[in-house]
């Protein structure tokens, strides 16, 4: 597969799709090499076109608390 830099959406999910097919490859591979480029590009398309703002690690905690319906009496627990 020829990689260049992602330009659109369509071109992000053929990659993101390759990508998940040649997880496992194997060291020393074409396809380790491969893996590691389209992890490159699709890194930076996802930096540029979907950011994500850093957040205070309270928020981030509250946050994941909400999103597991879990309040502060039980988070005592552990």
């Amino acid at each position: 597969m020829e990689i260049k830099i992602i330009r659109n959406q369509k071109q992000y999910e053929v990659y993101l799709k390759r990508l998940k097919n040649i997880f496992d490859a194997q060291k020393g591979s074409p396809e380790l090499e491969e893996f590691d480029l389209l992890s490159m590009v699709l890194e930076k398309y996802e930096e540029e076109n979907f950011p994500i703002e850093n957040c205070h690690p309270l928020d981030a905690i509250r946050f994941m608390m909400a999103q597991n319906e879990i309040d502060e009496s039980r988070l005592a627990q552990f």
